[in-house]
């Protein structure tokens, strides 16, 4: 029988077992996050989805979180998610600016991207706040690695999240 424990401790726990089990210097394919300190939080290919991390955190701490979707990490701890397969790919901001080493993770989770998708591929771009802003562009033909992130960088400044390097 599973036992429930509500503490507000035990996620920052989860947080923290999930950085030491799954974090490593360089990005990786499939779902993946960025956690404050720039590590890549690579969970695939053992968990196959970013929803299963929630499921694995409550299984190795054996507590229920008050919650669980792809986005629990992103709202909760500041965590950027990512996704990268061969069909598309995927950055989710949080709603308050990442750290300075989430960016430089960031630049380099889509520089490897860009090796990966040599031909170019979509990219859905979210902001998780209150109105969950999000634009679609054309990665590796239209859009790089370096204009995604000024985009990024500018809707922080800007509270705009628009296809374009230049804020109009």
């Amino acid at each position: 029988m599973k036992r429930y424990i509500h503490c507000t401790d035990l996620p920052e726990d989860g947080e923290a077992l999930a950085i030491q089990t799954f974090g490593k210097d360089s990005p990786s394919t499939g779902c993946s996050f960025i956690s404050p300190d720039g590590s890549f939080i690579n969970i695939y290919p053992k968990l196959p989805i970013h929803e299963d991390l929630c499921d694995w955190v409550e299984d190795q701490l054996d507590i229920e979180l008050p919650y669980k979707d792809e986005e629990y990490f992103v709202r909760e701890f500041q965590w950027i998610r990512l996704r990268n397969d061969p069909t598309m790919m995927v950055v989710e901001l949080p709603e308050e600016e990442p750290f300075r080493n989430q960016w430089y993770s960031l630049q380099d989770w889509l520089e490897f991207c860009e090796e990966q998708h040599p031909h170019g591929v979509s990219l859905y771009l979210n902001i998780l706040d209150t109105n969950i802003y999000s634009v679609e562009v054309n990665f590796n033909t239209e859009y790089f690695a370096e204009d995604i992130v000024k985009m990024l960088k500018g809707y922080y400044s800007s509270g705009r999240l628009v296809a374009s390097t230049k804020v109009r």
